[in-house]
């Protein structure tokens, strides 16, 4: 009888005693003792390292009750334990005063401490998911505060208020600025993503600030829509009262959308009959005819070369035409971007005959192998979860390595790739062997020896929250000037889209058929793809809702073959045949002095950063001063040269070069200065070559848009 009594009342004390790893270790961390600054860092602090941000429970445990004979918790005399003398400073610190004794987080620890400090409840639980509320709030001035609720699930039922004990941050501290508490305060107007981290599961609500636009006049600004993306997009205007800017030009379309769909400026002659077209649906005509000619393919073959990093330096020199080949193929035919990405993780044999297999030589390490395809076929970023659970994403270090044993048996040869029949990658952890796996936690069926079917099968399926999400906001990035979501390879748990159900239905209409021309069609169509670049007074600035085009430096090989068709002298590329244009070199080590120049990027690394050169100071200089602009306007055989030839009039030449370079005619007053200048100039060849340096180095020519 006495024994059932004890049994009881044991039970019942440790069914009210807090668990570590769901109510003490969360306030340890919100606390700071796991951060990277602290005893979370890669060798910890002062021979004590916990996991970052808590990822491994068991382990933290083990380290705060047993290292070094349990010096830290003392279970007769909790109050003395060093876990909360040091916290609070009553004894030297060198993180200093985590939390004051009368605090929350204090009295959780010690009751835990009292009930014998035990690792898990008596009933177990596991957490299951987070809610935020309000999941979107708009404020109605600046300085209003948002107080935010973040709930906790877990396995058995049971609900936590987590709100005071989750980390927070804004994407945007310029619109809204969380502060530790979650309690966000509006700063500007715009919408902005604040996330909590909670366990390591994640919540995002949207908070934010209309603009000041008349909800009568962007209600007739935003007419229904027949295309689903000019649905969304006009619904995030009207309620953030964002007046959008109106069409383009049809000279702004044309140079915008031939630049876009082949890195190519049309020419004179199709800018001439475009302009003078009254035929009422020009605009779709013209982007369908665009998608059928060869330079489709050339141009955009490149964006998946430097998607892929494949360069000569790893696959080798003669293998990059071919793989360049193949992907030019597949683009004109436009095959499914599934049964691409499948060719590239599936095949194995000799790369003369399969060049898709060619994705795989890009190095002999299965780790990075499985983060190139992480990084490019999903948009996210694995690597952190190499050494510990990321701490801005759902990768845990057991799924890293999971997805990374799909690569652990394909072996490089010099010309292929062969499958081994054995190959195993260990958990750095427990030292076992780690069974294939991905990052959504579904398990991997294997049909056979090769265990990379599996992985393509999970990634094109219906419903994979990575691929198809990830190539559409790409795609949605290179044609509007910025992504869904940025940077375009971090779809992390914590980056959340601009506007969400947009990219949904994008990725949705992606996977139909995986048809990357019917993506590019769908979205130039669109009336957010054909606004005007030029701002109003109410959206000038907005960089992320489509309320305006938003302008970009031309890439590099766009860029350097604008000012080959511009002046009509071409480029020479290392030893391939004069003629060739910039769109056609497939490996980033063909020497060029002007791809450099304009920025081209090396593929050493992602291609997705930032491009320094591009529009910057360096090609600034180098087209104000250098040989890559100075030495083709006047030379033999070129635009200049020929009109000269054919002494055409002046009025004809400055059209001619305001067509060849911006794809409209000059203005009046444009036209009228540059008349005057060539009839009162002492030389008016001088003045001619001035028109085109000009003409070049404008932010017009330049920048897209």
């Amino acid at each position: 009888m006495k024994l059932a009594w004890l049994a009881l009342a044991v039970g019942a004390l440790a069914a009210e005693t807090p668990d570590f790893a769901t109510r003490v270790q969360p306030r340890l961390v919100k606390a700071g003792c796991f951060s990277g600054a602290c005893h979370g860092a890669g060798s910890g602090q002062n021979g004590f390292k916990l996991s970052l941000l808590g990822y491994d429970a068991e382990a933290d445990y083990r380290a705060i009750v047993y290292q070094f004979r349990g010096r830290r918790v003392n279970l007769v005399r909790p109050e003395d334990s060093l876990l909360l003398k040091k916290a609070t400073f009553e004894l030297a610190h060198g993180g200093g005063k985590r939390f004051p004794a009368d605090s929350e987080t204090y009295r959780t620890a010690l009751e835990w401490l009292r009930g014998g400090a035990p690792y898990e409840s008596a009933g177990r639980r596991r957490i299951t998911a987070l809610k935020i509320t309000p999941a979107a709030s708009s404020a109605a001035r600046k300085g209003e505060r948002v107080a935010l609720r973040l709930t906790a699930a877990f396995s058995d039922g049971s609900q936590d208020d987590a709100t005071a004990y989750a980390l927070y941050w804004s994407n945007d501290d310029a619109i809204a600025k969380v502060d530790e508490t979650g309690i966000a305060t509006v700063n500007g107007a715009g919408e902005t993503a604040v996330t909590a981290r909670y366990m390591g599961l994640f919540a995002t609500a949207r908070v934010g600030l209309p603009f000041a636009g008349d909800p009568g006049q962007i209600e007739r600004a935003t007419p229904t829509a027949a295309s689903f993306i000019d649905g969304r997009i006009n619904h995030n205007l009207r309620r953030l009262r964002l007046l959008p800017s109106p069409q383009c030009t049809d000279s702004e379309f044309l140079r915008r959308a031939h630049l876009d769909i082949l890195g190519t400026l049309p020419t004179v002659e199709e800018a001439r009959a475009f302009l003078e077209s009254r035929e009422p649906d020009k605009r779709r005509s013209m982007v369908t005819a665009l998608l059928e000619r060869p330079e489709y393919a050339d141009y955009w073959s490149l964006w998946l070369l430097d998607l892929f990093r494949l360069q000569s330096k790893n696959i080798g020199e003669r293998h990059v035409p071919l793989f360049a080949g193949w992907l030019k193929d597949q683009l004109r035919a436009d095959a499914s971007f599934a049964q691409i990405a499948r060719a590239m993780l599936t095949s194995t044999g000799d790369a003369v005959r399969t060049p898709a297999l060619n994705f795989l030589r890009a190095n002999d390490n299965p780790k990075l192998l499985g983060e190139l395809a992480t990084e490019s076929l999903m948009g996210s970023r694995s690597r952190c979860a190499q050494c510990h659970d990321h701490p801005f994403d759902s990768w845990t270090q057991t799924q890293y390595h999971q997805f990374v044993s799909f690569f652990v048996r394909v072996n490089r040869t010099e010309d292929g790739i062969k499958l081994a029949d054995h190959g195993e990658i260990e958990h750095p952890k427990t030292g076992k062997r780690v069974e294939p796996g991905f990052p959504d936690g579904k398990r991997a069926v294997i049909g056979g020896e090769d265990r990379r079917p599996a992985l393509a099968d999970w990634l094109v399926e219906p419903g994979n929250r990575y691929f198809a999400r990830s190539i559409a906001n790409r795609v949605w990035a290179r044609l509007m000037g910025r992504g869904l979501i940025e940077p375009v390879d971090d779809l992390s748990a914590s980056n959340a889209p601009t506007n969400p159900e947009l990219l949904a239905d994008l990725a949705d209409f992606f996977q139909r058929g995986y048809s990357l021309k019917s993506l590019i069609r769908e979205i130039a169509n669109s009336a957010a793809y054909q606004r005007s670049a030029q701002a109003n007074p109410v959206n000038a600035p907005d960089d992320r809702f489509y309320s305006r085009a938003l302008a970009a430096p031309l890439g590099a090989y766009a860029l350097a073959d604008a000012i080959s068709q511009a002046t009509g002298v071409p480029e020479p590329f290392g030893k391939l045949p004069l003629g060739v244009r910039a769109i056609q070199v497939a490996d980033s080590n063909v020497e060029s002095y002007l791809l450099d120049v304009c920025g081209r990027c090396p593929r050493e690394a992602s291609c997705d950063l930032p491009n320094a050169g591009a529009g910057g100071v360096r090609q600034m200089l180098h087209f104000m001063n250098g040989p890559a602009i100075q030495a083709k306007i006047a030379a033999a055989g070129g635009r200049l040269d020929r009109l000269r030839s054919q002494k055409a009039a002046p009025e004809a030449m400055v059209e001619e070069f305001y067509l060849a370079a911006l794809s409209r005619p000059p203005s009046g007053p444009e036209n009228d200065y540059w008349l005057s200048r060539i009839a009162a100039g002492k030389d008016p060849g001088a003045a001619m070559e001035d028109l085109i340096w000009g003409l070049l180095n404008s932010r017009a020519f330049v920048f897209n848009r």
